[in-house]
């Protein structure tokens, strides 16, 4: 078995400085889908995009790190259809920066549809350890929420029970917002699930959730994420609970968001830092949240 979930029953070719992983897709295999749809239509989430680019770059270079995710783009969103799987492939290559006999690592990676088209891109860095973890001083003196998850999920967003993992908001204002997160088993989530996350796609999806719920109570508008500048890692972040305190600026006339994501364990110890998310934000996409009705998990995968 390969050791991360998204490699399962994947199909490898590589060379010296060049890697292709071809996968199918469907709503049986990777039941998750169907637990994240915009306008009835299943989508492949961007945290589930990351965490595949990152497990195949992994592969790669097993004996390194996964230290930085950078300059990810969404370039166009993976649809699917009920009846229907896709093929999508991950084509990572080593780059000039690279260099070897230190132990650095950096690839470009891209997330290709079944002709071609690239959907995702990014540059991923690999280092034989982490760099060293900050503390995290959390924003203090927060307002309450005063709306509870239960009713967030209901009326503000689309996601299924396999995403609704942020169990607590602990405060909120004009420029932050601090939530917890609770971890997911890759058995829960997919319908063979091998190996341990790099990264929780559904944590990290759950930070994003944040900034869909912090906009819709401070702004009453919805947020759309095209990509992000640099994800860093200091330590594995699945496999416990987290804390993310988001921070937001907001640019009016371009109508876009930028939010930066840190996830931190109990001991306030940084794990991963979620930099440069940005979005175009609508009141328009209002209309995705609240409209979605899921059965539980156990029935969707059936």
């Amino acid at each position: 078995n390969l050791p991360h979930p998204l490699l399962t029953d994947a199909q490898i070719a590589r060379t010296a400085t060049f890697m292709q992983v071809n996968r199918h897709f469907d709503l049986t295999t990777d039941p998750y889908l169907n637990h994240h749809r915009l306008d009835g239509v299943p989508v492949l989430p961007m945290a589930v995009a990351t965490e595949w680019m990152a497990e195949v770059a992994q592969l790669a270079w097993p004996t390194l790190k996964v230290v930085a995710i950078r300059d990810l783009e969404v370039l166009a969103g993976i649809k699917f259809k009920a009846d229907k799987g896709r093929e999508l492939r991950v084509m990572l290559r080593n780059s000039a920066e690279s260099v070897p006999s230190t132990k650095r690592i950096v690839a470009h990676a891209q997330l290709l549809a079944e002709n071609g088209r690239a959907h995702y891109r990014a540059t991923i860095e690999l280092a034989a350890d982490y760099a060293q973890a900050e503390k995290w001083q959390l924003p203090e003196g927060l307002g309450d929420f005063g709306r509870s998850i239960a009713d967030c999920y209901e009326s503000w967003l689309f996601h299924g029970p396999t995403f609704q993992a942020i169990s607590a908001i602990s405060g909120i204002n004009a420029e932050h917002l601090v939530i917890a997160i609770e971890p997911s088993d890759p058995n829960n989530v997919m319908q063979i699930g091998n190996g341990q996350w790099l990264l929780d796609p559904v944590m990290v999806d759950a930070g994003l959730q944040g900034a869909l719920i912090w906009a819709r109570q401070q702004l009453d508008v919805t947020p759309v994420p095209l990509g992000f500048k640099m994800l860093e890692r200091f330590a594995p972040l699945a496999n416990q609970p987290v804390t993310a305190h988001l921070q937001f600026v907001r640019d009016e006339m371009s109508q876009t968001l930028t939010i930066d994501i840190v996830f931190v364990n109990e001991a306030k110890q940084v794990l991963v830092k979620l930099l440069g998310i940005h979005g175009q934000y609508s009141r328009a996409f209002n209309r995705l949240g609240g409209h979605e009705k899921y059965a539980p998990f156990s029935l969707v995968q059936g």
